[in-house]
Order: structure tokens, then sequence, then C-alpha cells
């Protein structure tokens, strides 16, 4: 066989190989649909939070002592602008993938500058009628006025095909996300509170002042019966 037959055999083959491909393609691939806008308020919320002092006692086990060590209180804070958003159906399923509803959260500040998304694709729809997604007020001035959008996306992950430059008969699969996008929110301005601060010095409950003042009062009082049992002449 030349080289001019070989040719046309491997053109056959390939032919044939592509028309079996295009066999077992889905007739009808289930188009993604496009998500609704969201809707949403947002929230100034403190979860900060301390982890009260710990005592832990142990034994050595060459001298019997009793080892006691204390670790001290510590607080964490935690302020967060907290979006809530209003869930909204969606297919789990599309074209044999599982599918999920994602959202997507972008800020700027309110008198100018490029929008940046904080929170992308990162955590999924939750199964209660809304999603809450946190991102941090220290990132923002106290009195500061942002702007806040909010997108959703139906869709799923998977690999795609990318050629790296026109012409190139090579390509490369990434893992990414297929799917469909709503419009952004209309914008939502938010102005930044100032912290609310917080004490110092410890607050007692009312039962425990009383309980305090009661204690002192009877140490006193007893203190003052035994004085007035000691013998004024001593001989």
């Amino acid at each position: 066989m030349n080289n001019k037959n070989l040719a046309i055999v491997l053109i056959l083959i390939m032919a044939i190989s592509s028309l079996s491909l295009l066999m077992v393609k889905p007739a009808f691939a289930q188009p993604i649909p496009k998500p609704q806008v969201p809707e949403f308020t947002i929230e100034y919320v403190n979860h900060s939070y301390t982890i009260p002092a710990i005592t832990t006692s142990t034994t050595d086990p060459y001298t019997g002592k009793t080892i006691t060590t204390t670790t001290p209180s510590r607080y964490f804070e935690n302020v967060t602008l907290d979006i809530t958003i209003k869930n909204q159906p969606f297919p789990t399923t599309i074209n044999g993938n599982a599918s999920n509803l994602y959202y997507n959260v972008q800020t700027k500040g309110y008198f100018g500058g490029n929008w940046t998304q904080v929170i992308t694709n990162s955590q999924a729809q939750s199964n209660s009628d809304y999603t809450v997604l946190s991102i941090p007020a220290g990132a923002y001035p106290v009195g500061g006025q942002v702007d806040i959008q909010v997108e959703a996306a139906i869709g799923y992950y998977g690999y795609v095909l990318h050629f790296p430059s026109s012409g190139s008969h090579m390509a490369f699969p990434y893992y990414e996300f297929i799917g469909q996008t709503s419009d952004w929110s209309p914008t939502q301005t938010f102005i930044m509170p100032a912290p609310t601060p917080t004490s110092s010095v410890p607050e007692f409950p009312l039962l425990v002042v009383l309980s305090l003042f009661l204690s002192t009062l009877t140490t006193a009082i007893i203190l003052k019966l035994r004085k007035q049992r000691i013998p004024q002449n001593i001989l």
C-alpha cells in the first residue's frame, strides 16, 4: 500500500471515529436555566466571643505532687456584615451532573473605585429559606459607605478543554464552573457603624453583689460579738 492509499485509509478511520462520537452524543442537551436576581438584606453582627479560663490538674509521676495549670481566658473578635439572601428553586441535576446554586458577592466604595468580588461560588445555597453569607467588617472604615451587590449562579463543576492560543492543536483540560449566572442585584449601600466598646471591668449580677454584701455584714457582726465577749480587765 502506497502512502497515498494509507492517507486515505487513515482519513476514513478518523471520519468513522468522529461519526461514532457524534452518535453517542445526546440529541438534546438540557439547557442551564438563568437564575433570578437575588433578594437580600445586610446586617452588622458582632460574633465575638470569650473562651473562659481553664484550670487543669495533673500528678507528677515522679514526685506525686499535684501540678495545676491555668490557661487564661481569651477574647476573639469577629464582627461581620451578614448578607441574608432569599433562596430560590433550581434543578439539582443538569445533563447528568449534580448541580447546585451558588451566590457571588462584590463590593466597592460608595464614592468610587472598582467592584471587588469578596465571595465567589464558595458556599452553596442552604436547605432552609435563606442563605447567610458573611464578610469581615474590619475591611471597611467606621462611617464608611459600602456598596454591595449579589449574583446567583446555577451549574456544576467539570473539566473544560482550553486551547492556549489561537491556531494551537493542543488543548488542556481545566476544572471549572459550568453554568449560568443571573444579573447583578441592585446596589445596596451600607454605612459602617462604630463598634460597641467592650468594658474591661467585669460586670457582676445583682445576686452576686447582694451575696457579697450579706457575707461582709455577717463577718462584721461575728467579729463584733467576739469583741464583746473579751473581758475588759485582765490581771
